[in-house]
C-alpha cells in the first residue's frame, strides 16, 4: 500500500469513528443529530426493535417525521456495521414503522 493509500484509509477510519451505528445507537444518542428530536429518535429505536437491524442507513427514509432534507443532513453521521442494501440509493420501504 502506498503512503497516499494509507493516508486515505486513515481518513476513512477517522470519519467512521465519528459516526453513530444506527443498529446500536440509543434514542439519546440519536437526538445528538441535527433535526432528530425525542419522538423521531424513539420511532427509529422502536422500528429497529420490531423489524430487526437496519440493512443500511438509507432505510431511515421510511421513518415517519424524517424529511428528505433531514435525512440528507444526518446521512454522513450514521453507519451500519454491514451495509446490506447493495449500494441501492433508495431501498424498498421496510415492514412496519408504527409509532
Amino acid at each position: 500500500m502506498t503512503g497516499l493509500a494509507l493516508a486515505a484509509a486513515a481518513t476513512l477510519l477517522a470519519a467512521a469513528a465519528d459516526r453513530l451505528d444506527l443498529n446500536h445507537a440509543s434514542a439519546a444518542e440519536l437526538q445528538t443529530l441535527s433535526g432528530i428530536g425525542p419522538k423521531t429518535a424513539e420511532i427509529i429505536v422502536k422500528t429497529r426493535e420490531r423489524n430487526g437491524p437496519f440493512r443500511c442507513v438509507e432505510e431511515l427514509r421510511a421513518i415517519p417525521y424524517l424529511s428528505e432534507n433531514e435525512f440528507a443532513r444526518i446521512r454522513e453521521r450514521l453507519t451500519v456495521a454491514e451495509d446490506r442494501c447493495g449500494g441501492l440509493e433508495r431501498p424498498a420501504p421496510r415492514l412496519d414503522s408504527k409509532r
